[in-house]
C-alpha cells in the first residue's frame, strides 16, 4: 500500500475523531438545565427546562433543584435524592433534607433537625461523616462550619475536615464559610456579640471586636465599625481588606458585597436613604437615587421602582423601565428568572423575553457535565 495513502488514512481518521469529541463539547456546552415547577393546580410538579423553555427532563418531582458537581438534590413525597445527568436517579429519595454537593460531598440529614441528624454523604450516597450535627454547611476550602448541641439550646460552631476531624473547636455562637483563607465568625450573639475572622488553623488573624461582618467577595469583606448591630440608625459600615485593615471608611447605613468590582452601599443625609454604587476606591460610581438593588451580574444589576424590577448598567444607565414583579440575581448564561403577573420565565440582560412567563417557580440554569458552579451559596 502506498505509505501516502496510510498517512491520508490516519488524517481522516484524526478529523473525524477531533469532529467528534468537538461535537459532544459543544453538545455538553449547551446542554444547561434549570429547574421548574409546572403550573398544576394546588400540586405544581417540578422538573427542568433548557435553554429554549422546552421540557427537558418531565415533571414527576415534588421539588427539583440547580445542578452542582453532576447532580441535583430532587424530592420524592417527603424525602430527597440526588439525579445525575440528565434526570435520572443517582440516590434514592431518602433523606428528610440534603444540601447541593461541594468539594465532592454534601450535607444530609436523617430524621429530625433536633435529633442532631446532619452528616456528609459521598457520590453513592454512603455517610462518610457520621450524622450528629445539629446543622451542617457546605465544604468550602477543605472545611466545613458544623453546630453540634453540647448541653446547649442554639448548639455552639465549629469545623471540620473532610474525614469528620474537628479542626476548629465548638466554640462560636454561629460561623460561616471560608473565603480567602479567612472564615467569619461570632461570639456573644448575633444581637451583642463580636464578630472577626479565624484563618484555617482557628487563629484569630481579625480580632473580634466588630459589631458586624460580611464574607470577602473580590478580596473586601464589609465591616461595621457602629455600635448597633443590625443595619439602620447607628450602624456605619464600610469595608476591610484580609489582612484586617480598613480600606473604606465605615459611613453606610447598609452595604452589599463587592461583585464586578462595584458594591452597593446605602446613603444616609441628602439622598435620604437611597442607594447607589462605589468602586474599590470609595468613589461614587452610580449616586444613590434607587430604593432597592441587586449587586452587578453580567455587567447589569437590577433596581426597583414603584413596586417593579428593571435593568441598569454598570454606569447606572437603565437598560430598561420596571417590568417584572420579580427578579433572581445571581443568574447565568445571560438568562435572568423574572416573575410577572405570578408567572415566571426569562430574559436576557438586555431586558429582552427569551423564555415566556408560564411557570409556578423557576431557578438558575447549570450546566450537568459540569463540576464546579461558585455562584450557588
Amino acid at each position: 500500500m502506498n505509505p501516502n495513502s496510510n498517512i491520508l488514512v490516519f488524517a481522516l481518521k484524526c478529523m473525524v475523531m477531533s469532529f467528534y469529541f468537538f461535537s459532544v463539547e459543544a453538545q455538553q456546552a449547551r446542554d444547561i438545565l434549570a429547574p421548574v415547577f409546572t403550573l398544576g393546580g394546588s400540586m405544581n410538579p417540578s422538573g427542568y427546562i433548557n435553554e429554549f423553555g422546552e421540557l427537558a427532563v418531565q415533571p414527576i418531582y415534588g421539588e427539583t433543584r440547580e445542578y452542582l458537581q453532576g447532580r441535583a438534590p430532587y424530592r420524592k413525597k417527603d424525602y430527597w435524592g440526588y439525579l445525575r445527568q440528565p434526570g435520572l436517579k443517582a440516590i434514592e429519595a431518602q433523606f428528610s433534607a440534603v444540601h447541593h454537593y461541594r468539594e465532592g460531598i454534601a450535607a444530609a440529614r436523617m430524621g429530625m433537625a433536633v435529633e442532631g441528624g446532619w452528616g456528609y454523604v459521598d457520590s453513592s450516597g454512603l455517610y462518610v461523616i457520621k450524622p450528629k450535627f445539629l446543622i451542617a454547611e457546605d465544604f468550602h476550602e477543605g472545611l466545613a462550619a458544623t453546630c453540634l448541641h453540647q448541653g446547649t439550646i442554639e448548639g455552639v460552631w465549629g469545623f471540620i475536615d473532610k474525614s469528620g476531624k474537628t479542626v476548629i473547636e465548638h466554640q462560636y455562637t454561629v460561623a460561616y464559610d471560608f473565603h480567602y483563607g479567612l472564615a467569619r465568625v461570632n461570639k456573644g450573639g448575633l444581637m451583642g456579640g463580636n464578630w472577626g475572622f479565624v484563618d484555617h488553623t482557628g487563629k484569630q488573624k481579625i480580632p473580634l471586636v466588630y459589631g458586624g461582618l460580611g464574607d470577602f467577595h473580590e478580596g473586601l469583606a464589609s465591616v461595621n465599625l457602629g455600635k448597633a448591630q443590625i443595619s439602620g440608625v447607628g450602624t456605619r459600615w464600610g469595608f476591610m481588606d484580609t489582612t484586617g485593615t480598613i480600606v473604606i471608611p465605615g459611613k453606610y447605613s447598609e452595604v452589599k458585597d463587592f461583585s464586578e468590582n462595584l458594591a452597593a452601599v446605602k446613603f444616609d443625609g441628602k439622598q435620604g436613604g437611597k442607594w447607589g454604587f462605589i468602586n474599590r476606591e470609595d468613589k461614587v460610581v452610580i449616586p444613590g437615587v434607587f430604593k432597592e438593588v441587586t449587586n452587578f451580574c453580567g455587567g447589569v444589576a437590577a433596581y426597583k421602582e414603584n413596586g417593579q424590577w428593571g435593568l441598569i448598567d454598570a454606569t447606572g444607565t437603565r437598560i430598561t423601565p420596571p417590568m417584572v414583579d420579580e427578579i433572581t440575581f445571581p443568574f447565568t448564561y445571560d438568562l435572568i428568572p423574572v416573575r410577572l403577573d405570578r408567572k415566571w420565565g426569562y430574559i436576557n440582560s438586555k431586558g429582552k423575553w427569551i423564555i415566556d412567563p408560564e411557570f409556578w417557580k423557576a431557578g438558575i440554569f447549570t450546566n450537568p457535565h459540569k463540576e464546579g458552579y461558585e455562584l450557588l451559596k
